[in-house]
């Protein structure tokens, strides 16, 4: 806030104008007041309807009075619903300042509001690109040291959660990050440390980047070990699941009975073809998913596939790949005509 703007209760918004009109406190300056003020605006900030305040943004002109000095400026009075006979009022000498200052307010979440909210987590309160008021900030900076804390950039000390970061495929820990710009600090979401992009649909967003790491730490997202690979494209998600079947034979001729995790590992590690024999069929799931209205991935269907049967996939992680993607271009490219054979069969 500017240093010349002045906050004031009620009594001291009186008390300032009087002054400013070299007028006795005692005379009625409160009638004075509201014959010479004009609205320019007035709105209702209101925040999923569990707090709202009255908020003008008006013009105070004493030009043209008899024996009352001239004086021209702007206020912006703030009234809680809660105390409707109690202001805070706000003085300024011009009007394109005062107007920021009561734009801003109505976008700006305090932390007054997020006490009187329902919601007992911040990321359900504000949104990343939320602007957020300075005690918003001091409660994260004082509740935990913070992990970074600048002029112009603050991550909370405790970490949110932790996401696969897609530019070196390391599990990071994310933090609650503010920004400040333009003089106003910014909420970005959770973030990976000295970041501000928010990581909250980091699935979402996950590129795979034609290599076979990528494919292969795609499975860490889905935290499930069974998954050999995992692939999000033009809203379908396939992954493949290594179930482990008995035929299947190592170096020596032995049969050898591979759980799921094991078998998704050695294919992963291209180590698959150096130790077995791979003999028999039906060993990977596949799954498919449809990205719904709201962004979230519905069950669409599952298929059976072998390693050396007629719906062959390879043991080679590059076969693998090309499945998938070829998978998923599949199902892009004919998707009404898909959803139409489901309305039919249904």
């Amino acid at each position: 806030m500017n240093q010349n703007i002045e906050e004031l209760d009620t009594i001291e918004f009186k008390e300032e104008i009087a002054q400013r009109l070299e007028l006795d406190f005692e005379k009625d300056i409160f009638d004075l007041i509201d014959e010479t003020s004009n609205i320019i605006d007035e709105k209702r900030k209101i925040l999923d309807l569990y707090t709202n305040k009255n908020i003008e943004l008006c013009e105070l002109d004493t030009t043209g009075l008899e024996n009352i000095k001239e004086i021209k400026c702007y206020y912006v009075s703030i009234r809680d619903k809660e105390d409707y006979d109690e202001y805070t009022y706000i003085i300024f000498d011009d009007l394109e300042k005062a107007r920021k200052y009561y734009n801003d307010f109505l976008l700006v979440k305090t932390l007054e509001d997020w006490n009187k909210s329902p919601y007992n987590y911040f990321e359900s309160f504000c949104k990343p690109g939320d602007i957020v008021s300075q005690d918003i900030i001091d409660y994260f900076t004082n509740s935990v040291p913070p992990v970074t804390n600048y002029n112009n950039f603050v991550q909370a000390g405790e970490p949110y959660d932790g996401r696969l970061d897609p530019e070196d495929f390391n599990y990071k820990n994310t933090y609650t990050t503010f920004e400040k710009e333009n003089g106003q600090w910014i909420y970005r979401g959770n973030c990976f440390k000295n970041k501000n992009k928010d990581t909250s649909n980091l699935v979402d967003d996950f590129e795979v980047r034609n290599n076979i790491e990528d494919y292969k730490t795609g499975y860490l997202l889905l935290q499930d070990n069974n998954v050999v690979a995992f692939l999000r494209k033009n809203g379908w998600e396939i992954d493949i699941e290594a179930i482990g079947e008995t035929k299947i034979i190592d170096k020596n001729g032995n049969n050898v009975e591979l759980d799921g995790e094991k078998l998704a590992e050695l294919i992963k590690n291209e180590t698959l073809d150096d130790k077995y024999d791979v003999i028999g069929d039906t060993v990977l799931q596949v799954h498919l998913y449809k990205q719904n209205k709201e962004g979230d991935y519905e069950y669409h269907s599952y298929t059976w596939e072998s390693f050396d049967g007629i719906e062959e996939i390879g043991t080679d992680f590059k076969d693998i790949m090309k499945y998938m993607e070829e998978t998923l271009d599949y199902y892009t490219k004919n998707e009404r005509e898909i959803e139409e054979e489901e309305e039919n069969v249904q």
